[in-house]
């Protein structure tokens, strides 16, 4: 029976965070939701350390309530590990080394090869002169690169600026100076966009543009699996685009490289990643969430959730949002489970990946639920658990 999660705000006791979509910040926040305890002597004391005076009968009858409508199986206290997210990683690399971690239509990428990527391609970042802290962006639909880019960059003590696809240059002129990054990663679709927005800008420019093809992880793969209607998008070899005062690098070439590694200087109290607000409102904040931040709301969902090394899960939420990335991604790989990768929404392709593949665990918005069980191909593979 395949687990369908919709995306919601579950109510959580004291201490315990989950990655939750937040009205005021668009498409990156983290919130701690406390809730209260049954006891008033409990009751009392937290509302001393969060400066509240006093609560109302109703309040006290509700936090009550909630109390008895935890979960049993679950803890009302969660600490996390004290780790990085690479450490996250290659901890799941060493006990599980040959298992799927990433599966991308029929090509399968162990632990041991995503940790290995991730390791190249973080000597690489070395080479080009990222250190502690330094931002980079990454802007690509979804893909083992992604992945692989975001453990490189963790593994060079960086911080990761993940950023919509679907952004044009100008827009990604404002991520690129806000964030004063002067390192990118993205695909060769949308590399020209990249490097348009920074030949355009007056000052700081990126000075390295890592490019990627899809092609480069679809290579000898049954053509089959993947739909027609994205087969040329899929397969096409983009030129690489010309970068002002900088170096573009073509992904092979980093992959077969022997770069010196850095050396592992991140903690879970540096910043790991800068997701960007939606700008509804004015340009567009980034907000610094820490290796803490993601490892505490990682073992969150992955305990909320019920995963294990066996859960294999379909990753079709954009990466680049915190609900994808933290709650599918960062989650499963805490846990040592299968990440199947779907790059965009195809309802057929769906199904077909949750049959071929024994998905267990979906974490999706109720539309995505809806509309495969509308299809007129639809043999009740998806069911909401």
């Amino acid at each position: 029976m395949l687990k369908v999660t919709r995306c919601a705000d579950p109510v959580l006791p004291d201490g315990a965070i989950v990655t939750r979509r937040s009205e005021d910040d668009g498409s990156a926040g983290i919130s701690s939701v406390k809730a209260l305890i049954s006891d008033r002597d409990g009751l009392k004391r937290r509302s001393e350390a969060l400066g509240i005076s006093s609560w109302n009968e109703d309040e006290v009858r509700m936090g009550q309530n909630r109390l008895n409508a935890w979960p049993a199986r679950l803890p009302l206290v969660l600490e996390p590990p004290a780790v990085s997210l690479w450490d996250c990683l290659a901890v799941r690399a060493r006990r599980y080394p040959d298992r799927s971690s990433l599966i991308f239509f029929d090509r399968q990428i162990s632990y041991v090869e995503l940790l290995s990527a991730a390791e190249r391609l973080a000597a690489r970042l070395l080479a080009v002169g990222v250190g502690s802290g330094d931002r980079v962006l990454v802007v690509m639909q979804n893909c083992p690169q992604l992945i692989v880019a975001h453990y490189a960059i963790a593994r060079a003590n960086a911080v990761v600026v993940p950023v919509n696809p679907m952004n044009r240059a100008q827009e990604l002129r404002h991520y690129i100076t806000d964030a004063k990054a002067y390192v990118a990663i993205t695909t060769g679709d949308l590399a020209d966009e990249v490097a348009s927005a920074s030949n355009r800008i007056d000052g700081d420019r990126l000075r390295h543009l890592i490019v990627t093809q899809f092609g480069d992880v679809l290579e000898g793969i049954d053509e089959s699996a993947i739909p027609s209607q994205w087969r040329a998008w899929l397969n096409e070899r983009h030129p690489l685009p010309s970068l002002l005062q900088g170096d573009v690098h073509d992904w092979q070439d980093v992959m077969r490289s022997m770069d010196e590694l850095p050396s592992l200087l991140a903690g879970r109290d540096d910043l790991a990643l800068l997701p960007y607000t939606s700008g509804t409102t004015g340009s567009p904040k980034g907000c610094m969430l820490t290796h803490a931040n993601l490892v505490h709301n990682a073992v969150a969902t992955s305990l909320w959730l019920d995963m294990t090394s066996e859960t294999v899960a379909l990753a079709v939420l954009p990466l680049f949002h915190i609900t994808g990335l933290v709650c599918v991604l960062h989650a499963c790989i805490y846990a040592g489970s299968t990440v199947v990768i779907m790059p965009r929404w195809d309802r057929e392709l769906a199904s077909q990946l949750v049959s071929r593949h024994s998905v267990t665990h979906w974490t999706c918005i109720p539309t995505m639920i809806i509309d495969p069980m509308g299809s007129p191909s639809s043999n009740s593979t998806i069911s909401p658990a």
